[in-house]
C-alpha cells in the first residue's frame, strides 16, 4: 500500500512540474499558411493581443504625484477702447470795427485756442464720451463754448449732461448792447426692466445782458405827441423745464405718462421808465410777468388683434 502511494505522489509532482514548464515557455511562432489553408478556428495555433480601444468617457484618472495645488484663475476682465482727438487753432482777427455783424453770434479770439476735443472710453457694458468746442486759453470756455458729457450702460441707463453759451451783440458801439443765453441740459433714461421706461430731464436757460426794444412814447408836443423811440431793456430771464415720463409696455398694453413742468422768472424791476429831454420822449412799459406752465398726458393704448388696436 505504501508503494502505491509513493508512485501515486510521484507520478502527481511530476505531471504538475511539466505542466508548470509548459505555461512558462514562449510559444512557438506559428508558420505561414499556404493560400487557402488555416480558415478554421482549429488550426489556429496562436493570436496576437489586439489593442483594446480606450472608452470615450474616462471614469477615473488618478492625479500624478507633481501636482500638488492648482490655484483657480480668476475670468479675464473684458478691455476698453479709448480714444481722444483735439484741433487746435490760431486765428488773427482783423474786422470792421463799425460792424457787429461779424461777431453778432460769435465771440471770436485771437491767438491760441482748442477748436474742438473730444474723448471716448467704451467696453462691453458701458460707455462714455466727452466733447468740448471752443475753448480758450486751454481751461476756461469761452462765451460761444459747448461742453457735453455722455454716459451709458447699456440696456440700463443713459446719461446726458450739455452745457453751452451763446452770445448776441445787438451794436458795435460803446452802449454795450448784447445779452448771453447759457443753455444747461440733463436727460436721464432708466430702463429697470424689459417692460418698464423712465425719462426724467431738466432744462435751465438763463439770458442776462440788456437788448434794444421799440416803443411807441409821448412827446409832450402837440404837432407829433407820439413818437417811436428805442431803449435798451436789462433782461435776466430764467426759464425751467422739468419732465417726467413713464411708459409701459407688455403683449398687449402700452400706456404713456408725462408730466412738463416750465418755470419762467424775471428778476428784473416789474417796469421800465425812461425819459428823454433831447427827444422829449418819456414813458412807461410793464415787463414780463413770472408764469408756471403744468402739462400732463396720459395715453394708453389696448392690443385687440393683430390687426385691431385701441389708443386714447
Amino acid at each position: 500500500m505504501k508503494k502505491i502511494f509513493f508512485l501515486f505522489l510521484t507520478t502527481f509532482l511530476m505531471f504538475n512540474t511539466a505542466y508548470a514548464e509548459e505555461e512558462i515557455q514562449p510559444p512557438p511562432p506559428l508558420s505561414p499558411l499556404p493560400q487557402g489553408e488555416g480558415e478554421s478556428s482549429e488550426e489556429l495555433l496562436y493570436s496576437p493581443a489586439v489593442q483594446v480601444e480606450q472608452p470615450d468617457e474616462i471614469l477615473y484618472t488618478p492625479a500624478t504625484e507633481e501636482v500638488l495645488y492648482s490655484p483657480v484663475r480668476e475670468p479675464e476682465r473684458p478691455r476698453g477702447k479709448f480714444h481722444a482727438e483735439m484741433t487746435a487753432t490760431f486765428q488773427v482777427v482783423d474786422l470792421d470795427t463799425n460792424s457787429s455783424k461779424a461777431h453778432e453770434y460769435r465771440k471770436l479770439t485771437d491767438g491760441f485756442y482748442i477748436r474742438d476735443f473730444s474723448l471716448q472710453y467704451e467696453t462691453r457694458v458701458e460707455e462714455f464720451s466727452a466733447a468740448f468746442r471752443n475753448i480758450a486759453p486751454l481751461s476756461n470756455i469761452i462765451d460761444d463754448g459747448h461742453g457735453d458729457l455722455y454716459y451709458r450702460r447699456y440696456g440700463i441707463i443713459d446719461v446726458n449732461l450739455g452745457l453751452s453759451k451763446f452770445p448776441h451783440d445787438y451794436t458795435n458801439d460803446a452802449d454795450n448792447v448784447s445779452t448771453l443765453r447759457d443753455n444747461y441740459d440733463l436727460n436721464v433714461r432708466f430702463t429697470p426692466g424689459d417692460r418698464l421706461t423712465v425719462t426724467t430731464s431738466l432744462s435751465v436757460e438763463n439770458r442776462k445782458g440788456r437788448r434794444p426794444i421799440t416803443l411807441e412814447n409821448l412827446t409832450g408836443s402837440a404837432i407829433t405827441p407820439t413818437a417811436i423811440t428805442e431803449i435798451t431793456e436789462p433782461t435776466d430771464y430764467t426759464t425751467a423745464l422739468v419732465a417726467l415720463g413713464l411708459e409701459y409696455t407688455d403683449d398687449f398694453i402700452n400706456m404713456q405718462f408725462s408730466n412738463n413742468v416750465q418755470v419762467f422768472a424775471n428778476t428784473r424791476p416789474d417796469e421800465i421808465t425812461w425819459d428823454n429831454p433831447w427827444s422829449g420822449g418819456y414813458g412807461r412799459a410793464k415787463v414780463v410777468d413770472d408764469y408756471t406752465v403744468h402739462t400732463l398726458s396720459f395715453k394708453p393704448a389696448i392690443r385687440l388683434s393683430d390687426n385691431m388696436k385701441l389708443v386714447n
